[in-house]
């Protein structure tokens, strides 16, 4: 009997709309992806498993931001909560990423240090680049820390604007 080869764990998945807002829509997405087995799944699920507020922020800006592409890191790789990718902007190299690391009761806090949980974030953003094409390897990108209402707020989901003048970084 031939072994299928285990396949290494994603650092980002993708998230959908779908797979936020339905009761095992995680676990729907990751299943669909046919090289894993069941358990390998279950797996793979425990690594990108939201907790808290995680589920509904990222509900709330999907369905109220659908320009942003948002993407669950691995929670044991050290690349943040989330990327998100503001699409809006027509030129790759210059769209707005944002890294993520959701804290409750938190202020909000900007590029304010990249810290332990977010040391690997440059290797995110590279994947997403490699993966995707929506983005350059090298771009910069924002480091957001702080809670979900913080977060939405600054992500311009709950008054319709994104702060700075523009979507597209000079």
């Amino acid at each position: 009997m031939r072994r299928r080869r285990v396949r290494k764990p994603p650092m980002v998945v993708q998230l959908s709309l779908a797979a936020v807002q339905e009761e095992h829509g995680l676990y729907q997405l990751l299943a669909a992806e046919s090289r894993w087995t069941r358990h390998q799944v279950c797996m793979v699920y425990a690594m990108f498993a939201f907790k808290s507020d995680e589920q509904a922020f990222v509900g709330s800006l999907l369905t109220q931001k659908q320009h942003y592409w948002v993407f669950r890191c691995n929670q044991q790789r050290f690349c943040g909560d989330f990327v998100v990718v503001d699409m809006s902007c027509p030129e790759s190299k210059r769209r707005r990423i944002f890294v993520i690391e959701m804290k409750e009761n938190t202020e909000l806090k900007i590029d304010s240090g990249a810290g332990i949980q977010l040391r690997n974030a440059a290797e995110a953003i590279e994947i997403i680049a490699q993966e995707t094409g929506a983005i350059l390897a090298d771009c910069p990108f924002e480091t957001l820390v702080g809670d979900k209402q913080h977060l939405l707020a600054y992500l311009g989901a709950e008054d319709g604007t994104v702060p700075g003048a523009s979507s597209c970084r000079e």
